[in-house]
Formats: structure tokens, sequence, C-alpha cells
């Protein structure tokens, strides 16, 4: 995050609105992981923003569409992910979320691939997290194995 450009929120409130994707979990190994993350992430806001924060949770099947609507009306300053596949795992869906973001005013940050929309170069990073997401993961291999596995 680019310190000369602290977080602000657009009400007059003076509370900061930031949307996180809720992600499914299957195993209690992944759901600790999951809330490790989470808060270490809140914990970070919270050092660079000392204001109340108000945190929109919604789960990633209706994510980005809950997420769009958010942006247009407003009802969002900040977009928190650690990385911009949090978001959806379609590419070009996370160019028009981005998008929307700049042309409505709202900052997205992802942590892990360095993208802070209010820091200069940011589109670099924003199409080289792109194509590393849209390579395919060990993750994506094992689950096609799941569902592919030889008859015995």
């Amino acid at each position: 995050m680019d310190p000369s450009k602290p977080l602000a929120p657009k009400q007059a409130d003076g509370v900061l609105r930031v949307y996180r994707p809720k992600r499914a979990t299957m195993s209690a190994q992944a759901a600790a992981a999951v809330d490790a993350e989470r808060r270490d992430e809140e914990t970070w806001l919270g050092s660079v923003y000392a204001g109340p924060v108000v945190y929109f949770f919604i789960p990633t099947d209706e994510s980005i569409s809950t997420l769009m609507t958010m942006i247009v009306k407003g009802t969002c300053d900040l977009v928190l992910v650690s990385e911009l596949r949090d978001l959806t795992r379609n590419q070009t869906q996370v160019f028009m979320c981005v998008h929307a973001c700049m042309d409505y005013g709202v900052r997205l940050i992802a942590r892990n691939d360095r993208i802070d929309t209010a820091s200069d170069g940011w589109e670099t990073a924003l199409h080289i997290a792109v194509l590393r997401s849209g390579m395919h993961s060990e993750t994506r291999r094992r689950s096609r194995r799941r569902v592919v596995a030889p008859k015995a």
C-alpha cells in the first residue's frame, strides 16, 4: 500500500466499508487457514486505518455480482483481498471488477499480488496477477484427479 495515499471513507460518517469475499472451505484445516488469513488482513487494516470499519463478507458463489452492485451503488469504499483470484477465477470478471472500482472511485488492494489501485504502476501488477491466477495450479490438478479418477 502506498503510505502517501491513506485509506479514506467516501461517506461523511467516517466508517470505512470494506468488501471481503467469504470462501467456502471443505476441511477444518482449510477453515483455520482462511480464518488466520482474515485475522491477518484485519490486523493489517487496523495498522493503516484508525477509524471505524464495517466488513461485508459475501459467499463466493454470489460475490462478484454482489460486489459489482455495491461498487456501482457506492456502498463499498475498499475491496480487500489476499489475491485477485479470491474475487473470482474468471479473468474477464476480474478485469471488469477492477475497472468498475476505478470508474466508481473504490480502492482495491490485493496484498499478496502487491496491487493497490491508488499506487502508480498497479496496472502491470494486475496483468501479472491475472496471468498467474489463470495458469494451472496444483489445486486445480488435484481437483481434476479426484473427478477423473480411474475406475478400479
